[in-house]
């Protein structure tokens, strides 16, 4: 358990990575059918590690307020292997008084909403911005792997945030 992953999927000569983060729990489940074992790792994304540790910080003073892009790179600064994506929203400026009591992760979420903005963990990269909208239609076969197949392992659930790998013959 937290041992860093990533997850990538072959599309002929291109490889286009899925996920990176880490492993939560690895467990096996041996039912009846010993045909039927299974290897069941739950990971999550790099965002995991924005999620291990309380904070109690007041952001901003009077003398020195504070921009949400500001909040954005010092938090993420403290990560080893995440930065914020260039052209990140700027979010709201002469923040003063903002206290954080609960973890990065949870910390930034707010600050997001609080912006109309997403907050999405990408290859390394963290993406603070107003919500995008996706042409599902031109993304065709690429969808469809995202949600189902990663080679010979089948991702069962996603929605969750938990992703369960196992051999396409027992789904």
């Amino acid at each position: 358990e937290w041992n860093q992953i990533t997850a990538s999927a072959a599309f002929g000569t291109n490889k286009e990575e899925i996920l990176r983060g880490f492993i939560r729990q690895v467990r096996t489940e041996y039912p009846n059918d010993p045909g039927a074992v299974k290897v069941i790792i739950e990971v999550q994304d790099e965002s995991f590690q924005l999620d291990r540790q309380q904070r109690r910080q007041s952001w901003g003073t009077t003398d020195v307020p504070v921009t949400d892009q500001q909040i954005l790179q010092e938090v993420v600064g403290r990560y080893s292997g995440l930065s914020p994506v260039p052209g990140c929203g700027s979010g709201q400026s002469g923040i003063v008084g903002e206290n954080q009591n609960g973890t990065d992760i949870q910390w930034l979420k707010k600050r997001a909403e609080e912006n109309g903005y997403e907050l999405i963990f990408r290859e390394g990269s963290v993406y603070f911005r107003v919500h995008a909208t996706i042409d599902t239609a031109a993304l065709g076969s690429k969808l469809k792997l995202r949600s189902g197949m990663t080679g010979d392992l089948v991702v069962a659930t996603r929605e969750t945030g938990k992703i369960i790998l196992v051999p396409k013959q027992f789904v």
